[in-house]
C-alpha cells in the first residue's frame, strides 16, 4: 500500500512539475513576443520622427533603448 501511494504521489508531483515548466515556457514566449513588439513600435516611432541617429544608437545601446521606450511608449 505504501508503494502504491508513493507511486501516486510521484506521478502527481511529476505532472505538476511538467505543468509548471510548460507555464514557464509559455511565459517566456509571451515575454519575448511582447519585447519584440515594443522594439518594433519604438523603431517605427523613431523612423516616423526621422530620428535615425537615435534609432542607430538604440540598436547597440540597450540602456538608451530602454530610455527611449520609457519616453515614447
Amino acid at each position: 500500500r505504501f508503494r502504491e501511494q508513493n507511486r501516486k504521489w510521484r506521478h502527481e508531483y511529476m505532472t505538476l512539475l511538467m505543468r509548471e515548466q510548460e507555464n514557464i515556457e509559455k511565459g517566456i514566449e509571451r515575454g519575448i513576443k511582447q519585447g519584440i513588439e515594443q522594439v518594433n513600435d519604438l523603431n517605427m516611432i523613431l523612423l516616423e520622427q526621422n530620428r535615425t541617429e537615435d534609432l542607430k544608437r538604440a540598436a547597440w545601446d540597450k540602456e538608451y533603448q530602454l530610455k527611449l521606450m520609457q519616453e515614447l511608449l
